[in-house]
């Protein structure tokens, strides 16, 4: 890909942390380093979002991410900056003609409309019913013991993951900032973390979906299951297409713990904790502490062993629902897991590496947060998953004028059947070496 060249127009000095008394934060873009220290409190974004390009050679997340790159130039020009010292890393498959096209495109149908990228009243509108819906079925569960309906409450539990959190984590949910933090927390109050989730996902997943070198993703379930053509094979995985199901139910077991132990090594695999102030470290612990307290300490006191079997029923459906909506997007029979950034561009990439389903359906839009829609997700994460279905008839047109196969499964049972094929396929295949 072509590196980002910024043009500055003077020559700004830029601060050394030994001859200040606050820690300075950089960030790399291109071959040049920027001080972003007084920057991340003025992002349009927000300081969290900010705060993931801190320390770190944020070149590609930027290129990704951003709708309007000659936005974010502008603010590059103005800020503190010196020549990186080290030679950066060969990267390719960014600024090219498809990826300016389709966001071209994209910017021109949000001028057409006069539509804000971020969700507006409807995005408005949704969050209450969820949040209205989550009121009650806290009433009826955990405070009135109608157990039968804790299965909804579990789905509910994954659906705020799919609709709300993860919007609001990608900046997308709304116009300001501090709204996008608060509903971000959602991630926190179901079990899992907003803090490492945007590591996870801005810093690592969406720059490299499906690259097995570079992203998460790309080894999740190692060593029980095998989702990449990379990953080692073990004698079990020819029965992962039987077991997954079981495997999947576990992640709201596991999604406390392994989001502690991410935070406490500072480190998501490759990926480097950006620094940590004390409010960061704050809002880990309170999330975890009030998950903890609402589902487990609070039920159990009050109902005893009547509550294991619905606790049990209730996380085991929280996680086998946000683990199939979130797993069918990259892992089927159609989509080509060999196609790597240096052998292409990065949109691209995501398109081929990624499945839609029911594109066209509003209720699947509604429930999954849009996420039936993974491939313009990935071509535009910092816009409101409202917005797919009108960005997907763009993305197709694009896909047919160049001859890139767009896959857009009918249904989620669809994307299913052949998630399974994928599963049954790489348990039985030989390891390719590269």
């Amino acid at each position: 890909r072509l590196l980002i060249m910024v043009i500055v127009s003077e020559t700004v000095t830029l601060p050394q942390q030994e001859d200040s008394k606050v820690p300075r934060l950089w960030t790399r873009v291109g071959d040049i380093e920027y001080d972003i220290t007084e920057w991340i409190e003025k992002h349009p974004g927000g300081k969290k979002m900010a705060m993931l390009a801190a320390n770190r050679d944020s070149t590609e997340m930027v290129l990704s991410y951003h709708l309007r790159q000659d936005l974010f130039e502008q603010v590059l020009k103005k800020l503190p900056h010196r020549e990186a010292k080290t030679i950066p890393q060969k990267t390719t498959g960014f600024s090219t003609a498809l990826q300016k096209e389709l966001q071209q495109e994209a910017l021109q149908y949000f001028k057409t409309t006069g539509l804000t990228i971020r969700g507006g009243p409807e995005m408005a509108m949704r969050v209450a019913f969820w949040v209205f819906l989550g009121l009650i079925l806290h009433i009826a569960v955990l405070w009135r013991g109608w157990f039968l309906l804790a299965p909804v409450l579990g789905w509910w539990m994954a659906s705020v993951g799919l609709t709300i959190q993860h919007d609001a984590n990608h900046g997308a949910l709304f116009g300001r900032s501090w709204l996008n933090e608060i509903f971000g927390m959602f991630d926190d109050l179901i079990g899992g973390s907003s803090l490492v989730w945007r590591h996870h996902h801005v810093v690592g997943h969406h720059v490299f979906t499906n690259d097995a070198e570079n992203d998460p993703d790309s080894v999740a379930g190692v060593p029980f299951l095998r989702l990449h053509t990379s990953n080692p094979q073990k004698w079990y995985h020819k029965f992962q297409h039987i077991y997954f199901g079981f495997l999947a139910s576990l992640m709201a077991f596991s999604y406390p713990f392994a989001d502690t132990s991410v935070f406490v090594s500072r480190k998501f695999g490759d990926i480097d904790f950006h620094p940590l102030n004390s409010r960061d470290q704050i809002e880990f612990w309170l999330g975890k502490s009030l998950n903890i307290f609402m589902y487990a300490v609070l039920p159990f006191y009050f109902y005893g062993l009547s509550y294991l079997l619905p606790f049990i029923i209730m996380q085991a459906i929280g996680g086998a629902y946000l683990s199939f909506t979130f797993i069918v997007s990259h892992n089927t029979l159609e989509i080509d897991q060999t196609y790597m950034p240096a052998k292409g561009d990065w949109a691209e990439q995501q398109i081929r590496q990624s499945s839609n389903w029911g594109a066209a359906s509003w209720v699947a839009n509604f429930i999954t947060g849009g996420l039936n829609q993974q491939i313009e997700h990935h071509l535009f994460p910092c816009v409101s998953h409202r917005h797919y279905p009108a960005l997907s008839v763009i993305v197709r047109k694009k896909c047919a004028e160049r001859g890139i196969p767009y896959i857009d499964y009918p249904t989620f049972y669809d994307n299913c059947a052949s998630l399974f094929g994928h599963l049954k396929t790489l348990g039985n295949a030989p390891v390719k070496v590269e």
